[in-house]
């Protein structure tokens, strides 16, 4: 993903940008005929609704003493089938604390296949509470039916001049018309980040028009306008948001130019952001400040102190939180309470049960520094501008007895020092004034060891045992199925996934407490009609399990990339009993596969070892990104591993 920026300069002698009329694409009730008749859209027939406009006007005024933005928004929508009617159910999101922003107007109708209208009241439109910070205004259309196309407008009014409402110009519907226009105040400088290849590209070439399929670029300047844009939706695994593919446009206050010829940058450069957020109560002020914190460290003080090492110290710190906290599912960089308010209430975001880490351990000797990262759901990270707000989860960058280490307090099955799969997002942000620096974010691999002794019967019964090796984020991942269902029961569904009568037992597990370890556990399994007969023959599976039986790519083609958290290593060492009275009558072909530049490799091999069958099995995909065009080879690769899977092992009885 790309984002490009671009600057909106506006001084004093500019006027006021955007002030020249321009007509609006649609007028309020007046639908045309034809938007009524038609029944399926010719450009995405598959689509259950069409927006057939999304029309906005953003302008700044002076409110008062101060200044505020007003979004002006429209939307029209025709319902195409059945699926499609849960569109009518409309929720528009605003920021309640403080009354910074409010939604003051609100008009639905709908226009039905036979010309009928019907307007929405007002008491029909209700709030709803998010959370502390977001609420939202709710409302279902009336009388919605295919065929029947709805409207309606809403104004947000918004004190939040730093950033300005994005626009997204691509939704998970097909979009016939999107315009946006712009009215700022003289003053105001703004930078604005481009999102989406084909708005990136007319807008470099200073294009006014621009075409890319049946997508119509059609201004690039005050107003925006894009014609036929095709819905974007997600595509299988390895996406990590959706949004960081979607065309838009977002604002972003650079300085302001008073009049007099003052200038006041709004962004400066990250090292002053750095000061600032050390400075700031919310932030560094909170871990740094004895009053917001001596109540959480008074009951382990001593026992801090007492420890030997900066690790154990660390260590205490982390379970003591562990033991008192829990996660409230959100994330956060900051504290807007002091954090003895926060651990009294025992209940937390992610950033801020890593502050309380912080503060426990700069309080006794450790070296602690924020590191902010945006989690892979919350989009990829801007790194040519300081702007704080992308960010939206916060972990601990600290120096434990000489070694750099990022601490990340949270999953009890995850070790500290591993990161949560949610901020692997490849780069973070270092908070340490003049040498903030932005990082690389290196992944665990999740590594998965089987080892697997198998003997079948005349009724094709297959029973053996299984020893399981499990590290990086694989033994996160088998702790938490491990606790959750206990006595082997995750195991057994994951075999009955492939063979419906699977049995686990004798299921023992090592080390569910050491997290800091690989996990291991063991089982006896019994495989009803898992070896399937002809005649004299035995058909047997070479593979009783692989995380990757099924191909994770299915798709023909794929428009966007396809991103991995962490790298992956799967082994797997079987040794299936050759049958009394049998003989091999075939095995499988070794098998050695590699992508371009070691992205990832393959290795399967089947061969006797007395009298048994020995199969090896390595899979290692080191690469963590791949563009749409490395899809075709990626896919493949997992096709070519599935078919080998699928190549029985067979055995024939001796005549």
């Amino acid at each position: 993903m790309r984002i490009t920026l671009f600057l909106i300069l506006v001084g004093m002698s500019t006027g006021l940008l955007g002030q020249g009329k321009h007509s609006a694409p649609i007028k309020w009730g007046k639908i045309q005929a034809t938007d009524l008749a038609f029944t399926e859209y010719e450009l995405d027939p598959e689509a259950e609704a069409v927006v057939l406009c999304d029309f906005g006007i953003l302008r700044t005024e002076l409110v008062g003493d101060g200044y505020k933005y007003r979004l002006n928004r429209t939307r029209r929508i025709k319902i195409l089938k059945e699926s499609g009617l849960d569109r009518g159910n409309i929720s528009i999101p605003y920021y309640h604390h403080q009354q910074y922003e409010r939604i003051s107007v609100i008009e639905v109708q709908v226009f039905t296949p036979d010309g009928g209208k019907q307007s929405l009241s007002k008491k029909e439109i209700y709030d709803e509470r998010k959370n502390e910070y977001w609420s939202s205004k709710n409302f279902s259309v009336p009388n919605l039916q295919v065929g029947s196309v709805f409207e309606y407008h809403y104004e947000i009014i918004s004190e939040d001049l730093t950033n300005l409402r994005e626009w997204t110009f691509q939704e998970d519907l097909p979009i016939r018309h999107s315009e946006l226009q712009i009215q700022l105040i003289p003053f105001f400088e703004y930078i604005y980040l481009i999102n989406g290849e084909a708005l990136q590209t007319a807008m470099a070439n200073r294009e006014q028009r621009y075409r890319y399929d049946h997508l119509e670029v059609v201004s690039t300047t005050n107003p925006f306008i894009l014609k036929n844009i095709p819905a974007i939706k997600a595509e299988e695994r390895f996406v990590t948001c959706m949004e960081d593919y979607t065309l838009s446009i977002r604002f972003q206050l650079s300085k302001v130019n008073y009049p007099d010829g003052t200038v006041k940058p709004h962004l400066t450069s990250w090292p002053m952001v750095a000061q600032e957020l050390y400075e700031g109560r919310y932030l560094g002020q909170q871990y740094r400040k004895a009053r917001n914190y001596k109540k959480m460290l008074a009951p382990i003080q001593e026992s801090l102190e007492a420890a030997a090492t900066q690790a154990e110290r660390v260590e205490i710190a982390a379970q003591y939180l562990r033991s008192n906290l829990k996660s409230n599912g959100r994330f956060g960089y900051s504290a807007s309470q002091p954090l003895d308010v926060l651990f009294n209430k025992q209940e937390v975001n992610s950033g801020q049960g890593n502050l309380m880490l912080m503060a426990l351990l700069q309080a006794v000797g450790v070296d602690v520094y924020p590191l902010l990262v945006s989690t892979r759901s919350n989009g990829r990270m801007i790194e040519h501008y300081p702007i704080v707000d992308q960010f939206n989860h916060l972990m601990v960058y600290a120096v434990v007895d000489g070694k750099e280490q990022i601490l990340d307090l949270g999953d009890p099955q995850r070790p500290l020092t591993m990161p949560r799969v949610a901020a692997l997002n490849k780069r973070a942000w270092l908070v340490n004034g003049e040498h903030s620096k932005w990082i690389d974010l290196a992944a665990a691999a999740a590594r998965q060891v089987l080892l697997v002794e198998l003997r079948t019967d005349e009724e094709g019964t297959m029973v053996g045992e299984i020893k399981g090796m499990y590290d990086g984020y694989q033994a996160v991942q088998e702790r938490r199925d491990c606790e959750a269902k206990a006595g082997g029961q995750y195991w057994q569904e994951r075999l009955r996934e492939r063979f419906p009568d699977a049995e686990v037992s004798d299921f023992d597990a090592e080390r569910l407490s050491e997290v800091n370890r690989d996990f291991r556990n063991s089982f006896s399994c019994r495989i009803p009609e898992a070896v399937q007969g002809a005649g004299n023959l035995k058909y047997v599976p070479p593979v009783l399990y692989s995380e990757y039986d099924q191909n994770p790519f299915k798709l023909e083609k794929r428009n966007y990339p396809v991103d991995i958290p962490f790298p992956l290593r799967e082994q797997y060492i079987g040794k299936i009993q050759i049958p009394e009275g049998y003989e091999i009558d075939h095995l499988p072909e070794e098998l050695h596969l590699k992508l371009p530049e070691e992205g990832a490799t393959y290795h399967f091999s089947a061969t006797r070892e007395g009298s048994t069958v020995q199969v090896v099995a390595n899979l290692h995909l080191h690469r963590l990104e791949y563009g749409p065009e490395d899809y075709p080879v990626l896919k493949e690769f997992f096709d070519r591993i599935i078919a080998k899977m699928e190549d029985f092992i067979i055995f024939k009885k001796i005549s």
